[in-house]
């Protein structure tokens, strides 16, 4: 069993390009080449370079060329097995990340579509240099990476970053998420060694199951080396997997060494058993909290030594008395105006206004630059975004429930997309109700043409309470209703051996099914015909050296199919072979009554011409 998923695609390694899990995929994603240097994504994006690649997707080194910065972009290979599985995990992981605002959380910046698939935009995290010079090259370096080339780090330098993920995660989980696949390859490092967590396709709502979960059922989460135990017979975790994978990472970075050769015994006395608890085998014997695992970090510095400073709302008090500090979202405690990030928990203390993208307080209620009602703005485009993903999975009418209501900001694009999913409706609808009219009146070749033009509307899966879903069901019921009508119409023309049917309705099930679903039928479709084509060669032949008995036996042996081009050929050869064989018989009746008349002359001749 592959134990590496899809959506492992931020890996990279020594040469800066991630490699690729064993998957089975519709295309072979390694020699894949989507968007060459140069070229723009979704009009603003111009490539750089590639910097990772996975089994589902590529990452690159883009630069926005509206606001003149270097973002990273992670691209769906199209054209993938599994693809709508594919596209929710991918639309999942950038909601995640979205939803997620911290100083050590790789953040996003757009998630669009464009001619060639599904991307998301992210921050580009620029790593510390591991070459002899003194300037970074600018490519990301994960933990993997800097470890391999530059050996496992120093004991304060490794619980400092186990410190920040602490934190980082803490705060995942406090707004309901579980990683699932936290690896030394999910870690980014920037030049001051500060860690990044990126990669969140395999994150889940930490308390019950998703609704949209995408995991199959009895398919393995997460990379085997890191896990914690109860992820290999279980999909039911909790915080406390998180805490066992970030345990093993702590390892790594101090060893150079996966868990599986965890030996406590090569740790400072003070480090053995902080990460023995985190790497305890049950779950009840870990660390129940990443504030707990965090604060054991914390308290085991040499001599009281605290190694992430940590700042009280009464110390903050004392130093800016009456000043406007700004309160964190996430754990409701004052921070200095000038802070950035919260001082408590590393949350970020400001948000990109979704208007004009200027980095607004947490705190305020209006943009600076433009002017407009954040929360607003944050509810338009957030509907504005869930809609167009709708819209994407062809669930048109969700797209347009979902912009019901949206008010206050650039309705112009609303009131747009509304009039085009409506044209849309309107015409799946009529669509819809031709293939129904064609299926019940037997035209099969107008069904198979409706359904290709209704494939681009209707959307492949939805759940049961999704306004598309009726018009799913009717339509998975129609297609019921053509897979039958077709497959009958195929036994028909077998039995009666019309070949020109048998052609049409194996080549109907190809456009409706694809050829990789029909390779069986087209290879009896292929025998028949290449039967066909040498027996009609061989008799041609042997009518041609007047051997006509023999071409006749040929043909008549044959299963006689009829119409097309081949089945009209052995038709032909037939009738000739009848029509000759009895001219024959009748010149030899009349060379045997010429004989018997001894007119030997006319026998001589009535040979010549059998002869021709």
């Amino acid at each position: 069993m592959d134990h590496r998923l899809d959506s492992d695609m931020m890996t990279i390694d020594e040469q800066g390009a991630a490699p690729l899990p064993k998957a089975e995929r519709g295309c072979d994603a390694q020699a894949v080449i989507i968007d060459p240097p140069g070229d723009v994504i979704g009009g603003r994006y111009r490539v750089i370079k590639e910097v990772g690649r996975g089994g589902m997707g590529i990452v690159y080194q883009a630069l926005d060329t509206k606001l003149n910065r270097m973002v990273a972009v992670k691209r769906l290979i199209p054209n993938a097995a599994n693809l709508s599985r594919d596209q929710r995990r991918f639309a999942r992981e950038a909601q995640t990340i979205a939803s997620l605002g911290h100083m050590h959380i790789v953040s996003i910046h757009d998630i669009g579509q464009d001619g060639i698939g599904h991307f998301i935009t992210m921050e580009y995290v620029q790593g510390p240099n591991l070459a002899e010079e003194s300037e970074p090259s600018g490519d990301p370096v994960t933990l993997s990476r800097y470890v391999k080339k530059r050996n496992p780090l120093p004991v304060e330098e490794a619980c400092e970053l186990t410190v920040q993920l602490c934190s980082a995660l803490g705060y995942a989980h406090r707004q309901g998420i579980v990683h699932r696949d936290i690896k030394p390859g999910n870690v980014l490092l920037t030049p001051k060694m500060d860690p990044k967590l990126v990669d969140f396709g395999l994150a889940r709502p930490l308390h019950g199951e998703s609704r949209d979960d995408i995991t199959l059922q009895g398919q393995f989460i997460g990379t085997p080396e890191y896990v914690a135990p109860e992820q290999w017979t279980s999909n039911e975790i909790d915080e406390r997997a998180d805490i066992f994978s970030l345990g093993a990472v702590m390892w790594y970075a101090l060893s150079g060494r996966v868990p599986r050769h965890f030996d406590p015994q090569k740790l400072p006395p003070d480090v053995q058993p902080v990460l023995s608890k985190a790497l305890a085998q049950r779950p009840k014997e870990r660390f129940q909290t990443m504030v707990e695992f965090g604060d054991a970090l914390r308290a085991r510095g040499p001599k009281g030594k605290v190694l992430t400073n940590t700042v009280t709302d009464d110390d903050l008090r004392s130093t800016i008395p009456g000043s406007r500090a700004w309160t964190c979202p996430n754990c409701e405690r004052n921070n200095p105006d000038e802070a950035k990030f919260c001082v408590h928990c590393g949350t970020r203390g400001t948000s990109a206004c979704p208007i004009c993208e200027t980095e607004v307080k947490v705190s305020s209620q209006f943009c600076p630059s433009c002017g407009c009602d954040m929360n607003v703005a944050k509810d338009y485009l957030g509907s504005m975004e869930e809609a167009k993903r709708q819209a994407g999975f062809m669930e048109f009418e969700a797209a347009l429930q979902t912009l019901r209501g949206v008010s206050g900001v650039n309705n112009t694009e609303a009131a747009a997309l509304v009039k085009e999913w409506r044209q849309v409706i309107l015409l799946r609808r009529n669509l819809l109700n031709e293939f129904d009219s064609a299926i019940r009146v037997y035209n099969i070749n107008g069904a198979v043409k409706l359904q290709e033009k209704l494939a681009a509307t209707v959307p492949e899966e939805c759940l049961s309470d999704s306004p598309d879903f009726e018009t799913a069901a009717r339509y998975n019921a129609l297609m019921s209703q053509l897979d039958k009508l077709l497959r009958e119409a195929v036994d028909r023309a077998s039995k009666g051996y019309n070949m020109q049917q048998y052609s049409q309705m194996i080549k109907n099930l190809n456009l409706v099914y694809g050829k990789e679903r029909c390779l069986t039928i087209n290879e009896e479709l292929w025998a028949v015909q290449n039967d066909l084509n040498h027996t009609v060669t061989q008799a041609g032949l042997a009518i041609g050296m007047n051997c006509i008995s023999f071409a006749f036996e040929l043909l008549n042996a044959s299963n006689p199919w009829h119409s097309d081009e081949l089945g009209d050929r052995r038709s032909r050869l037939l009738k000739n072979c009848r029509a000759l064989l009895e001219e024959r018989a009748r010149a030899i009746e009349a060379i045997e009554e010429a004989l018997r008349e001894e007119k030997y002359t006319e026998v001589l001749r009535r040979l010549k011409a059998m002869s021709r």
